[in-house]
Formats: C-alpha cells, structure tokens, sequence
C-alpha cells in the first residue's frame, strides 16, 4: 500500500541520516549545508544554461567563501566549461581565485588530479600545455604528507606527457600521410559516441579498450599547426563490435573533453550532429 511504502522510504531516509551523522562525528564524512547545496546548484545550472562566465565569477566567489571539501560539488564542472569555452580571461579569472585561497588550503586531491587531466584532453595541444602549467603554478594540491609536493610535481608531468605522447602520434601519422577513416555516425548522447567503420578498415589499427582517437569533420582535415581553429575533438574507445553479416564494425566512443558539447549548445559547428566523420586512430596511444 502507499502508507506501507511511505513507511519504508522514511525508514530508509532515517537510516542514511543516522549514518551520515555517524560518518560527521568520527570525521570520516565532511558536512555540506543545504546553502552550500544551494550555491553548488545554482553554479552548475549556469554551466548547464552555457552562462560559463556568470557561473566563474560566481564560482570565484564560492572558492574564496566555502570549504574545500564544497568545490567538489561545482568546480570540475566550471573547469570543463571554461576548458571547452577556450576564453583565456575566464582561466585567469579562475586561476586567481584558487591561487588566493589555496596559499592556505589546498584543492582536494581527487579533484585537483581530475583538473590537471582535463587539460591534457583538448585538441589544441599550444592551448592545453599553457593552461596546464598555469594551473600547476597557481593550484596548490592538498597536503597530506611530507611527499605531496614531490607527487604533485610528478602528476603534472604526467599530464604534460599525455599531451606530448598525442601531439607526437599526430605529427607521425601526418608526416607519413596516414589518412583518416571515414566513419558513419550511428548514435550520440554527448559524451557517448557510436560509429560504423568498415571491418577491413578497422582491423588495420589498435581499436582496444582506452585507445585514443581524434574526430573532425568528414570534409576537412586536421592540421596540427592549426589545432586551435579545427573542430576536432578526442575520443576514447570503449569498445569495438564486429557484425560479421553486414562486416562493418560499431566503435563505441566516450568524448574526451565537453568542447563538441558547448559548441552544440552555443549554435557552433555541431561536428557530432555530422552523418559522417574523420576519425584518426591513434595506434598505441594509450595514455588515459
């Protein structure tokens, strides 16, 4: 009956309750207040209406203002945006606000890792490597112990590796003329792509779980010297299927950045909205 299922929930609502309260006590559990909530909604649902410089002032004001433990909740977001966005005033704009409060509290470790990653997953390698290192100076890492500044440095590197391992694959696929393949779009729900590519085609490169991929448009091609102006994006392979009765092979997808998500949201070059595709394998490049 209804009253018997209104019963349960409520239990269930009094059980997570009590465990969270336990979970605040013995310090395992950070407490976020229904402002905090708030505040990190209001953020998102900016990034969400495409206002990415509304939601930075408002997400720069949320950093110097909250917890560090709260910027989990809107500050991945803003930096995919402003990522995708490639406005260099609103990086700085944000740069400023964590160089400010993070002279004392460092971002979270898990949250810090996952934006120095966001850098390296752009397209416009010049872009991706100076706004990595910007964020390596003015971003303090959390510290935990006596190693972490050692592990932060390291990190970033990593990062900074990322980028030089797939500019490299790029420049020796163009430097050797290879072509792109060309692909049939089959689905896309941003950021899950699917693609049909011939299976003749498709057994000549490394289509494995975690290989990389570079999409532009069917009817241009991808200058490297010129990244910052291509309608590219990078992608990472899923999974690959064979349909042996029709030997074409469905390429599962998931976008590496939000950049092709804005710019359909924007009323840009809607490169995901194409029946077909450039679509460059980058053979080995497994570096995610």
């Amino acid at each position: 009956s209804a009253s018997t299922n209104g019963i349960a929930a409520n239990q269930k609502i009094a059980k997570a309750e009590a465990c969270r309260l336990i979970l605040e006590k013995y310090g395992a559990l950070q407490p976020i207040s229904a402002e905090q909530w708030r505040l990190a909604d209001t953020i998102n649902g900016m990034v969400i209406s495409c206002n990415i410089d509304q939601a930075v002032q408002k997400a720069a004001e949320a950093i110097g203002e909250t917890p560090t433990h709260v910027w989990t909740l809107f500050l991945l977001n803003v930096w995919r945006a402003v990522l995708a966005n490639g406005d260099t005033t609103m990086v700085e704009n944000l740069l400023l606000a964590l160089e400010t409060r993070t002279r004392v509290d460092g971002v979270p470790v898990y949250l810090w890792e996952a934006m120095v990653d966001e850098c390296s997953n752009l397209t416009d390698f010049v872009y991706s490597t100076g706004v990595l290192q910007q964020f390596l100076r003015s971003a303090k890492c959390e510290v935990w112990n006596e190693h972490s500044s050692t592990w932060a440095k390291w990190r970033g590197l990593l990062a900074s590796e990322r980028i030089g391992v797939i500019r490299r694959a790029l420049t020796e696929r163009q430097e050797l003329g290879i072509r792109p393949v060309r692909v049939q779009m089959k689905s896309c729900v941003l950021p899950i792509v699917q693609v049909v590519v011939p299976t003749d085609l498709a057994a000549d490169h490394d289509m494995g779980a975690d290989s990389m991929v570079v999409l532009f448009s069917a009817d241009e091609e991808f200058r490297l010297d010129a990244s910052g102006e291509s309608a590219a994006v990078l992608g990472v392979v899923t999974s690959a299927k064979r349909d042996m009765d029709t030997g074409m092979t469905t390429v599962t997808l998931k976008l590496a950045s939000k950049e092709a998500e804005y710019d359909a949201r924007l009323g840009a070059k809607n490169l995901m909205a194409n029946e077909e595709l450039n679509c460059l394998f980058l053979d080995d490049t497994n570096v995610t």
